[in-house]
């Protein structure tokens, strides 16, 4: 996978990003087996540089989420609520960048990131308390971890239009003694300050590639939880653990 994303991507570094870095957008989000992406990089490669870290454009990331105690953050999303939050962190392993976030979500698969900047041992600082309090109907000292994923990706930045898309594979989760790894499953999504056309998705659609995914918290929640209740999401998990030739956990 390297080597072809050198061979074909001119590279893109985390200082030019700039505004792209679309803390505010839209979101579209589809999973396809990990065995089609060297078609599907080669078919867009004229359209997209490739992020590179540290010499690398596959990049391994690490995330933490956190939610109530009765799950307030994954009930809400299985409820369907048009407004609704995400409290995480995230670590970029390879530049050793960290951030604190609240990913709220909005109708029309609109989404915004309030982040800061902080290592994993910051929790509970007062400027990670302040920015959950401000941003999120969260308060810390009701928050406990909940999930831990990690997966390495590739980020692609359109030559001229205001989008990424970031293509995330072998995929974990994992929590206490309980742990799964779906490396079969690629989850595309393409981010985009408007409604636009785009490369990326006009290919997968071509194709008839993928499936909708749910949001990695959710997933790795009813993954690993099965008791949780979840009806809402079965149909989507099914099709991805097919993607993925995976079986659910018991």
């Amino acid at each position: 996978m390297t080597a072809l994303l050198q061979k074909l991507y001119q590279p893109i570094y985390l200082h030019e990003l700039g505004g792209n870095e679309l803390l505010q957008r839209i979101d579209r989000k589809l999973a396809v087996p990990a065995s089609q992406l060297n078609t599907l990089l080669q078919e867009v490669a004229p359209f997209y540089r490739a992020l590179e870290v540290n010499g690398l454009q596959v990049n391994p990331y690490q995330t933490d989420y956190f939610d109530t105690s009765d799950l307030h953050s994954y009930f809400a999303h299985h409820g369907g609520r048009t407004r609704r939050f995400k409290i995480r962190h995230r670590h970029y392993t390879q530049s050793d960048v960290a951030f604190w976030e609240v990913k709220a979500r909005y109708a029309a698969g609109k989404s915004k990131k309030m982040r800061l900047s902080g290592q994993r041992n910051e929790a509970g600082s007062p400027d990670v308390v302040s920015l959950i309090a401000e941003h999120s109907p969260y308060q810390w000292h009701h928050l406990q971890h909940s999930l831990r994923v990690g997966y390495e990706r590739i980020t692609l930045v359109h030559h001229y239009q205001y989008e990424r898309v970031t293509i995330d594979t072998a995929l974990w989760f994992e929590m206490n003694d309980k742990r799964m790894d779906l490396p079969s499953l690629a989850i595309v999504e393409i981010k985009q300050g408007k409604h636009q056309s785009s490369p990326m998705w006009e290919a997968l659609r071509k194709r008839q590639w993928g499936v909708r995914s749910v949001s990695k918290y959710c997933l790795g929640m009813a993954l690993l939880h099965p008791e949780l209740k979840q009806n809402h999401f079965k149909p989507t998990i099914s099709k991805l653990l097919a993607i993925a030739h995976a079986s659910p956990v018991s």
